[in-house]
């Protein structure tokens, strides 16, 4: 750009300079015009002659009287006159000739340097033309950029926020607040007029990051809290920003986004609620049952107090159920919880476990006789009769009592003790309850017997795995295979998972029967590779024990490499509950496994503590939403809107999500038009052994008319 001023200035002067020599070049274009420099030549030549004549012919005829030497004088004096003329016709010629043969040159000279500033002027008009067309772009680009954003910003519904720090100036352009203009009117200002319309929970700890992040000199700042709207609404805002500093070190400017995050967080509340309370009977579920009696056992660990555990069950439930129908015995539930909630001490805290289970937390007591006072009040209200369609019905509970740290120092063994006194009250009759004693030992040698049982498993091979497909929702095709434990006893046949895996934890030996699983699982998947089905992917369980070894993904990427299959193939179950009792050494593995290819499932999704912690801070892959929400889908509303919900949130945070129990056509349908992306359950397959999966590999086992929808 500076080489077009400086060419623009060349040209003016040469433009000043041309002008001159042009009025020069008029000047004399005047003098030598042809008819009054021939009428001058003329004039004088006619002058000249007739002074000549008559001057000499006077002085000729006063001098001589000879005539013939007059007439010799006469010729010489007529020759004289054509030489005169002829210099003087020389001189006023040569004299004309020359200012013409200047012009001429003049005007050659003054036309080369005009074409030569043509040219250069042609030049500079292509330069221009470029930058023109250069400025003209960055011009569209300029556009096209702040369009671009100004509809990233409306389209995304957040606002923009700049804060300089030096001046005290804050701008915000909330892109969520309606009549914006309005409203940006209060916000052009300080950032203590900001500040203000925080949340006043939430205040100190704002401003504290913020001045937190400032000292830090780096990173990006990020935090979460409640302001004021407009209207007077406290809101939710996910705020991000990031600063610049000068030499000093000191904070110059610092500007974000605010996105309206309110019903992020109403969604996050209720997955909250959902995760610790029983959707039925409203009462704290056995998550938050698992976290108060946790803290129980610290604050009684620290003071040596004592409280009590009990366990409750209704008896002869099934045959509500079975009678009544599962409407009633719902209501039935809900009564009961009723009781509990307003009739147990504010400090006491009932909850219900699982289907007719229930456990009362009684924080405070004096002694077994205050537990008892507080059960036997309770009872009363409890036998009264419960009305249904008018209708009396008298229903009984059978309750055992642990204390602490008497019958136990944690969750597990305080259970057991209380299940076992509870068992007692029911093989006496039931509609009691009574305290765990030493004499109630029965159930503790069967239980040291089944740890030897599989002790004994491991060494003579009781273990088998049986494998359930996970289904294509799109394709319906078998995409991969669960594989799940199972044990034969020699003598007392199949003993189900639940009642051996817990133990196996709890003892240790799940380590060995999970080093044996890895190998197991691995192997059939190279064996099914090797029989041409490369593309099944095969899902493992890690327990927590299992996931508490730091060892355990080194372990498993030897098994990997010895058998010679792709890591890629090999997906990796965890609990959420299997993550918490080690969070810190969980999460360190299971990032090393992901890192190193393997996928990460997040099994039994809901059921934990709290699963959106976990499924935005763990290194998930896969989310498997448990069969329990999957059950009612089909009765329920709220069960739907649930299940779609965390298909939603899983896919906004960029998981697959897995529907584990679908049993009916049903929920089927539902999950599919959710866009859940593979179904489990037994409406495909029942687990089943490795040849029955591969006699189903051979056959081209495939599920596409079943979640398409299509009948034969």
């Amino acid at each position: 750009m500076n080489n077009i001023f400086e060419k623009l200035s060349i040209f003016g002067r040469r433009s000043t300079k041309a002008r001159a020599e042009f009025e020069h070049m008029l000047e004399h274009k005047q003098e030598i015009n042809p008819g009054a420099e021939a009428s001058r030549i003329a004039i004088m030549y006619g002058v000249a002659g007739t002074l000549w004549i008559m001057t000499s012919d006077w002085v000729v005829g006063k001098v001589i009287t000879n005539q013939y030497l007059y007439r010799q004088v006469q010729m010489y004096k007529g020759w004289l006159y054509v030489v005169i003329t002829m210099m003087l016709l020389y001189f006023l010629i040569k004299n004309r000739m020359e200012m013409f043969k200047k012009a001429m040159y003049e005007i050659y000279m003054s036309y080369e340097e005009l074409s030569t500033t043509y040219e250069e002027l042609t030049a500079m008009e292509d330069e221009l033309r470029e930058n023109f067309d250069e400025l003209k772009a960055h011009r569209d680009a300029l556009f096209e950029s702040e369009q671009r954003y100004e509809l990233a910003v409306e389209g995304s519904n957040d606002g923009i926020w700049d804060w300089d720090v030096k001046n005290d100036k804050y701008y915000s352009s909330l892109g969520w607040v309606k009549d914006e203009e309005i409203y940006n009117e209060a916000l052009k200002s300080s950032l203590k007029d900001w500040t203000d319309r925080i949340h006043p929970q939430d205040r100190a700890g704002v401003v504290q990051k913020f001045q937190e992040y400032l000292r830090s000199k780096s990173g990006i700042y990020e935090n979460r809290y409640r302001i004021m709207d407009k209207d007077g609404i406290y809101i939710w805002v996910l705020s991000r920003g990031k600063a610049i500093w000068d030499n000093e070190g000191e904070p110059v400017r610092i500007a974000g986004s605010h996105t309206d995050i309110t019903e992020y967080k109403k969604m996050e509340e209720k997955l909250q609620y959902m995760a610790y309370y029983d959707e039925l009977t409203g009462l704290p579920n056995r998550n938050m049952f698992e976290v108060e009696i946790n803290r129980l056992i610290d604050t009684h660990k620290s003071n040596g107090t004592k409280f009590a555990v009990v366990y409750m069950d209704v008896d002869n439930f099934k045959h509500v159920n079975d009678t009544l129908g599962h409407a009633s015995g719902d209501m039935l539930l809900t009564y009961i919880a009723d009781i509990l909630k307003n009739q147990l001490d504010r400090e006491d805290m009932p909850v219900r476990l699982s289907g007719d289970e229930f456990s009362i937390l009684i924080g405070n007591m004096d002694g077994n006789e205050d537990v008892a006072n507080k059960l036997d009040r309770l009872i009363k209200h409890l036998r009264r009769p419960w009305i249904l369609q008018e209708h009396e019905f008298f229903v009984s509970f059978s309750m055992g009592v642990a204390v602490y740290p008497d019958n136990g120092d944690d969750m597990t063994a305080l259970l057991k003790s209380a299940d076992t006194a509870m068992f007692s009250v029911k093989e006496n009759g039931k509609d009691s309850y009574c305290f765990y004693t030493d004499s109630m030992q029965e159930k503790t040698l069967k239980h040291i017997d089944m740890i030897n049982s599989l002790r004994r498993a491991i060494e003579e091979e009781e273990f088998v795995l049986y494998y359930q497909p996970l289904v294509n929702m799109k394709t319906g095709e078998i995409e991969g295979m669960e594989a799940l434990v199972r044990w034969f006893h020699s003598k007392k046949g199949f003993i189900s998972p639940l009642d051996f895996i817990p133990l196996a934890e709890e003892t240790g030996q799940i380590l060995e029967i999970g080093s044996w699983v890895l190998k197991t699982a691995c192997n059939t998947k190279r064996k099914w590779e090797d029989m041409g089905f490369a593309d099944i992917k095969m899902s493992i369980n890690l327990s927590s024990k299992r996931l508490a070894n730091s060892d355990v993904d080194r372990e498993l990427e030897r098994i990997i490499q010895s058998e010679g299959i792709s890591v890629k193939d090999i997906q990796i179950e965890v609990t959420e509950t299997a993550v918490m009792k080690n969070i810190n050494t969980a999460g360190e593995v299971l990032q090393r496994m992901r890192d190193k290819g393997i996928k990460i499932a997040l099994d039994d999704f809901g059921t934990g503590y709290s699963s959106l912690t976990y499924l935005k801070n763990l290194p998930i892959d896969v989310v498997k939403i448990d069969r329990g929400f999957i059950k009612n889908i089909e009765e329920k509303k709220q069960d739907e809107f649930i299940v779609k919900t965390v298909v939603e949130l899983a896919h906004g945070l960029g998981k697959e999500v897995v529907a584990e129990g679908i049993e009916t056509k049903r929920q089927l349908e539902f999950l599919r038009e959710i866009g859940c992306d593979t179904a489990q359950g037994y409406l495909f397959s029942r687990p089943v052994p490795a040849a029955e999966i591969e006699n189903m590999l051979i056959q081209g086992k495939n599920y596409s008319e079943l979640v398409t929808g299509v009948t034969e």
